[in-house]
This record gives C-alpha cells, sequence and structure tokens, in this order.
C-alpha cells in the first residue's frame, strides 16, 4: 500500500477547534493507515485578508511546503484545503468578493501543485440560520458561484474535488439552520451554526475519502 503524507488545511472547520470531537481529516486518518496525517488548519482562518491578526491560508504556505521537504520518501503528498466561509461573510477584512477569492484560491492552488502536491479542494457545506437576513443569504450567494467553479478546476487547478456540497446532509444551503434551535447540543450534524458536531464531521470523512480515491 503506497503511503501517503497528508496535509489538511482551512479553517476551524478542518482543524477541529470548536467541540471535543475529531475534525473530518482526523476521523478520515483514523481509517487510513497509509496516511500520515499533519492539521495545518487554524480556527478562524480565511484564505486571505487586510487584517494582520488573522490566520491566513496564504501566509503559511511556505510552512505547507516545507512540511513536504521535511517528511521524504512518501509515494504520494496530498494537501486538502476547506477554506471560504470566513471571508465569504466578513466585509472589509476577508476576501468577501468571490471572484477575487477565486483568483487568490486558483493561484494558491497551482502554486502548491508546483511544489509537487496533489491537491483536494473542498466545496462547501450549508451555514448560518436561515433566519439570519445578513450573513445567509450572503453565504448561499457566495457558494452558489463557489462551487460549481470548484468543481470545474478538477484537472486544471486541482487533483480532485471533495463535493461536500453534494453531501445530502451536510451540503444543503440550510444545513446547518436544522439544528439551530438546538444551538450547542449533540443533537444532529452541526454544534452551531457553521461547526459540525461529531456527526457531521464524520459525514464529511466520506466525500474527502473518495477525493483520495480518485487521485492518480
Amino acid at each position: 500500500m503506497q503511503a501517503i503524507y497528508y496535509v489538511a488545511e482551512g479553517d476551524s472547520i478542518a482543524a477541529g477547534t470548536v467541540g471535543p470531537w475529531p475534525p473530518f481529516p482526523v476521523v478520515f486518518g483514523a481509517q487510513h493507515p497509509e496516511v500520515t496525517l499533519n492539521v495545518m488548519a487554524q480556527g478562524g482562518s480565511r484564505l486571505q485578508s487586510s487584517n494582520g491578526g488573522v490566520p491566513q491560508v496564504v501566509n503559511r504556505a511556505s510552512a505547507v511546503d516545507a512540511a513536504k521537504a521535511a517528511n521524504p520518501g512518501y509515494g504520494k503528498y496530498v494537501l486538502s484545503l476547506l477554506i471560504g466561509v470566513n471571508d465569504a461573510v466578513t466585509i472589509g477584512e476577508g476576501v468577501d468578493d468571490v471572484n477575487t477569492f477565486l483568483g487568490i484560491l486558483s493561484a494558491y492552488c497551482d502554486a502548491r501543485r508546483a511544489a509537487g502536491w496533489q491537491v483536494i479542494l473542498c466545496t462547501q457545506i450549508g451555514a448560518y440560520a436561515t433566519s439570519d437576513a445578513v450573513m445567509y443569504p450572503k453565504w448561499v450567494a457566495w457558494r452558489s458561484t463557489y462551487d460549481p467553479t470548484a468543481r470545474g478546476w478538477l484537472g486544471s487547478h486541482c487533483d480532485a474535488v471533495a463535493d461536500f456540497a453534494n453531501n445530502a446532509t451536510m451540503g444543503p444551503v440550510d444545513a446547518a439552520s436544522n439544528n439551530a434551535a438546538t444551538y450547542g447540543t449533540q443533537s444532529g450534524y452541526y454544534w452551531d451554526v457553521v461547526h459540525p458536531n461529531a456527526a457531521g464531521q464524520a459525514k464529511l470523512a466520506a466525500p474527502l475519502a473518495g477525493a483520495f480515491a480518485a487521485l492518480t
């Protein structure tokens, strides 16, 4: 079995910084002993931000590439990226314009592929309550461009897509709102209106496994 070195990048959903349960990369890694996992995602991350105090994926690029160089001998080097929910709804500090975001993201993915990574790009999950007149419509509109664009990048800016948006439980735009009435509980699949709980994180591990299986 081919040994794989796997870095998971992104925000708190991938980092598992909300709640005492493993995030989807850790769930996946526990099921695949051939994978050596390094979670480099950080809570609160945006792809890029005008606020220098915010964790930014683009600023961690050199550390991601350095991790690959420091771990020679693997058959594959895989990088997954789930990012966007903080950028999309933080006007003035994140990259809230989706087309600007996509331009920065495509350059980031191209550079990681040039450095020898196979890039798995994740589509988005449902977030925010349907009753939120500010965040929810912005996220729905942002996703309506991001998700199909990410899928269309297969073979050009990424090597596989973990299609969370196509997951029947986590992908619908109102998925988080379905659990809004039980905020902070372990019922359903969300801990709050952004972050999956243990059951939700486990749901995300399956599309990630599918993306890994699609890598050549």
